[in-house]
C-alpha cells in the first residue's frame, strides 16, 4: 500500500506515469523496486507502457500488485483518472491487509493460550502425575498405577513429543501469517 500511495501522490502532482515508475524503481521498496526497474528497462527498449505493466503483472506473485496493475492498465486504456484509481487501490489493499492482520492477531491470541498450555501446564501436569505414580507412598500412587509414567516415558514425553508439538505450533503460525 505504501508504494501505491507513493504512485498516487506522484501522479496527482502531475508527474507522468513513466517518471512515477522511475520514482518507485529508485525508492527503497525492495523486490518491488527491482521489478519496476525491469519494467522501466522494457519501456526504454521500446515496449509499450501498457504491455510492460502487463508483463510485470504476469511476473509477480502478489495478488494485490497484480490487481493494481490490471486497474492501471484499464485506466490507461480508458483514460480514467490514474491518481484516483491508485488511491482507491491503495485504500483497498490497506483495508484487506488490515483485516488479515486482525484475523492473524486473533489466531495468535488463541494459539498463545494453546502454547502456554502445551509448553507449561501439560508438562507440569505430566511431571506431577509421574511423581505421584512413582512415589513409594504405599497407597498414594495406586490410583495412577495403570499410567505408563515411568521415568523413561516421561523423558520421551519431554524430549520427543513436546518438541514435536511445539514445532508444529510454530510451523502452523508461520504458514498462517498474512501475506499481501
Amino acid at each position: 500500500p505504501f508504494a501505491l500511495r507513493h504512485m498516487a501522490t506522484e501522479l496527482k502532482s502531475g508527474i507522468g506515469l513513466y517518471r512515477t515508475l522511475q520514482a518507485i524503481a529508485s525508492a527503497d521498496y525492495g523486490v518491488l523496486s527491482q521489478e519496476f526497474s525491469q519494467t522501466i528497462n522494457e519501456i526504454e527498449e521500446g515496449t509499450d507502457a501498457q504491455d510492460a505493466l502487463r508483463h510485470l503483472a504476469l511476473r509477480t506473485q502478489s495478488r494485490a500488485l497484480r490487481t493494481a496493475l490490471t486497474q492501471i492498465i484499464r485506466a490507461l486504456r480508458t483514460g480514467g483518472n490514474l491518481s484516483e484509481v491508485m488511491n482507491n487501490i491503495a485504500e483497498d489493499v490497506s483495508f484487506e491487509l488490515q483485516q488479515k492482520t486482525k484475523e492473524f492477531a486473533e489466531k495468535m491470541n488463541f494459539f498463545g493460550v494453546i502454547f502456554i498450555f502445551m509448553a507449561i501446564v501439560l508438562p507440569v501436569f505430566v511431571a506431577i502425575l509421574g511423581s505421584i505414580r512413582n512415589a513409594p507412598l504405599g497407597q498414594g500412587g495406586s490410583m495412577f498405577a495403570g499410567l505408563p509414567l515411568d521415568p523413561t516415558m516421561i523423558m520421551l514425553f519431554y524430549l520427543v513429543l513436546m518438541p514435536l508439538i511445539l514445532c508444529y505450533l510454530v510451523f502452523y503460525l508461520k504458514i498462517s501469517q498474512p501475506k499481501s
